[in-house]
């Protein structure tokens, strides 16, 4: 749709990323909480934003550390109490952690341990007779080819759809 295509270009990570709580600030889960909660307003999820302020911390280790992504500057941006968002010193954090994910990953994929798949489109989720996921439908190529292709299928005990972020 319309809509889905301006969602879809407009999806970029290029400030930083949120996370709670260094010792460099003030900063408190519960502040974290309160900010994003008010930041969101009538559309705040608040079963989300509690993942989001429980976990920030460990995702930002895990970036630092597991994908060696430079998350060290630290900043105050609109709708924060405190400093908490984190980004690198040079580049946009999106295309950082991108970056550091296809090169923490590369092992896997020159084994054949995971595959990924770009210029892809997921038609439909494969489900098992007891309802738990084992596949991908899926179509691959450009835009302007997908239709004239035929649909083929993965099979697999783990499954994870990521949409957007690669560039675009």
């Amino acid at each position: 749709t319309k809509a889905g295509r301006q969602f879809q270009q407009g999806n970029k990570a290029s400030s930083g990323i949120n996370a709670c709580c260094d010792d460099k600030n003030q900063d408190t889960l519960d502040l974290f909480r309160h900010d994003t909660t008010i930041s969101a307003g009538r559309a705040a999820q608040p079963v989300l934003i509690d993942t989001l302020v429980s976990h920030s911390g460990k995702a930002l280790q895990w970036l630092s550390g597991r994908v060696h992504v430079d998350l060290s500057v630290l900043s105050q941006l609109g709708g924060h109490s405190v400093q908490r968002t984190h980004r690198p010193a040079h580049g946009m954090v999106g295309a950082e952690i991108m970056y550091g994910m296809q090169k923490a990953l590369e092992p896997y994929t020159k084994t054949g341990a995971l595959t990924i798949m770009t210029d892809t489109k997921a038609t439909r989720i494969l489900k098992s007779s007891n309802g738990s996921v084992n596949g991908v439908e899926y179509v691959r190529g450009n835009s302007e080819t997908m239709t004239l292709r035929q649909h083929q299928q993965v099979h697999a005990p783990h499954v994870i759809v990521a949409t957007g972020g690669f560039a675009s």
